[in-house]
């Protein structure tokens, strides 16, 4: 029979069984069936027998037809994915963009003893994301060389040798980023392992081939023989052209890092941590440095070095581990101008002594600088004063326009910090982290810093004004546009820090004034980040800034 709808067969059933009641009622019967029942039973047995067979066909027919349109559906999915990807928006980024994409997002490749070097993942997605990576060169330009640090029978797997070359030869002419990291040799039994290994002889050539590109060198580890080949080979080179940042905090002997300085005419970004004696050393130029970082215990020391760089525009001085100072010494630090760095960064690590800061800091005057940075390694424990008195005293005698400020993890109480922010009115930038997790022994003598009343003096009026009729306060850093805290959640007050961000929330629409400033000189806020440690903020408080349009970047850490 032909259907109406679609004229295709269908299968109409034979069988005239009829329904289970009427079966049940004659086997209920006390009476049997007769001849003439029992052969037409039969009959209908027969005929639904077959009616059940022709039921299965058509299961499986239309089962069949179900995982055909199944797949057929399937396969027409993924070419509407496929499809769609034409209209992805990365297709239609410049390959130049995507350049910059894929150097942010790669891991720097490694050249190790004991790992075998791994292709960039990218290069296996597509053609094009292929031709773009092997297209710019500056992707090929930065890498990681793994380098014992005392012996010269070092054997490197060939399969990374040729991965070295290779990088080489897709990085072109572009400047070169290395970092030489030294490890310790590994053992012979995992060495002789593999047959496919080569000298580091092949190694050292092919980067000291390219010495003319380093840009950017940097030696981590620790501090290793200047009889090690590979000193030897960087003493030899005749001179580094293009080398403009060298970083050796751990590493290099004094004689390699000062001759490599020697060799460097293009040299503006330094990184050493030098001894006292070679503090003294004349024997290098570094009077073109732009850039420096120090991690040094001799005050004088690195006085003298920060004085002999007349054109530095940024100086970091990390205090580790120190002695404390004679007092003689003390009094012979004389005043040093640096008259162009705008940017410093004190850090202290370890279990540094805070008189260190304030003392390197009374040597200097800095009419110039714009940002200033001090940061203490949370675990540190606490040793002498907090350097407030010394700060203060160090912008007022540099008379400089600070716009920046940065405390991370500074055991400093809300006090001095509102006393040190007094004088900063051309603060546009300020960064407060606190420590949220001191160490036991210095728990009861932790001082809390953002406190209600740090966020109080933050505040731009009194809370007793409406807002149509402000009087400005003593507000602290009315400039302020910028802020980032970092609290624990015991002592954060969500009230107090709602209230002082909607009350530097003066956009221009509201109040008469620049685009910058709204009311008697006080910026907008024009970002907000903050960091709760240790449990969650009050969610009905907040939503007070969803309502006036304030928008806080919030992190919390349970």
């Amino acid at each position: 029979m032909l259907c109406d709808k679609c004229s295709g067969k269908f299968f109409v059933p034979r069988s005239s069984l009829g329904p289970e009641s009427e079966i049940l009622s004659q086997l209920r019967s006390p009476s049997p069936l007769s001849s003439s029942d029992v052969h037409l039973f039969s009959q209908k047995i027969l005929e639904a027998e077959g009616d059940v067979k022709a039921y299965e066909a058509e299961v499986a027919r239309l089962m069949s037809k179900i995982t055909t349109l199944t797949s057929k559906a399937g396969m027409l999915r993924k070419n509407i994915g496929v499809a769609r990807s034409l209209l992805s928006p990365i297709r239609r980024l410049p390959s130049e963009i995507l350049c910059i994409v894929f150097g942010l997002a790669t891991i720097r490749p490694r050249f190790s003893l004991t790992r075998a070097y791994k292709n960039p993942p990218f290069l296996s997605v597509c053609s094009r994301w292929r031709n773009v990576v092997l297209s710019h060169p500056s992707i090929w330009s930065s890498f990681i060389v793994e380098y014992p640090k005392s012996m010269d029978d070092v054997y490197y797997p060939a399969k990374n040798i040729r991965a070295l070359e290779l990088h080489l030869s897709r990085s072109k002419a572009s400047p070169l980023t290395i970092t030489f990291r030294f490890v310790e040799k590994p053992s012979s039994g995992n060495l002789s392992a593999s047959p496919d290994m080569t000298s580091a002889n092949e190694l050292e050539d092919l980067l000291i081939a390219h010495s003319s590109r380093w840009k950017d060198l940097t030696f981590h580890g620790s501090l290793v023989s200047p009889e090690l080949r590979l000193c030897k080979r960087i003493q030899n080179v005749e001179i580094l052209p293009s080398l403009t940042h060298l970083s050796n905090l751990y590493g290099l002997p004094i004689s390699v890092w000062s001759a490599l300085v020697a060799k460097c005419p293009e040299l503006f970004s330094l990184e050493i941590s030098p001894s006292a004696d070679a503090c003294m050393q004349q024997s290098f130029n570094i009077r073109n440095l732009v850039t420096l970082v120090l991690k040094d215990q001799n005050l004088n020391g690195t006085l003298r070095i920060v004085e002999r760089c007349p054109k530095l525009l940024s100086l970091k001085c990390i205090f580790g581990h120190a002695p404390l100072l004679h007092p003689e010494n003390v009094r012979s630090l004389a005043c040093r101008t640096l008259p162009l760095v705008e940017d410093l960064v004190l850090e202290l690590i370890g279990d540094p002594a805070n008189h260190l800061p304030p003392l390197f800091i009374s040597g200097l005057s800095i009419p110039s600088l714009k940002s200033v940075t001090i940061q203490k390694a949370p675990r540190a424990q606490r040793s002498g004063e907090p350097p407030v008195d010394a700060l203060s005293q160090f912008f007022s005698r540099s008379r400089c326009i600070l716009t920046a400020l940065s405390l991370r993890s500074m055991i400093i109480s809300d006090t001095d910090t509102i006393s040190l922010l007094r004088p900063l009115i051309h603060l546009t930038h300020l960064t407060v982290h606190e420590i949220c997790n001191p160490p036991a022994e210095t728990v009861q003598t932790h001082p809390p810093l953002i406190t209600t009343r740090f966020l109080d003096r933050l505040h731009t009026y009194k809370s007793s004004h409406s807002a149509d009729d402000l009087i400005v306060s003593t507000v602290l850093v009315p400039r302020l546009q910028h802020l980032e805290l970092k609290a624990p959640r015991s002592s954060f007050d969500d009230s107090a820090f709602v209230e002082m961000v909607m009350s530097r929330w003066l956009p221009v629409e509201d109040y008469a004034g620049s685009p910058s400033t709204s009311v008697s000189g006080v910026e907008c806020l024009k970002s907000v980040d903050v960091h709760v440690v240790g449990g969650r903020v009050d969610v009905e408080i907040w939503k007070q800034l969803d309502i006036v349009g304030v928008r806080v970047s919030l992190e919390e850490e349970v």
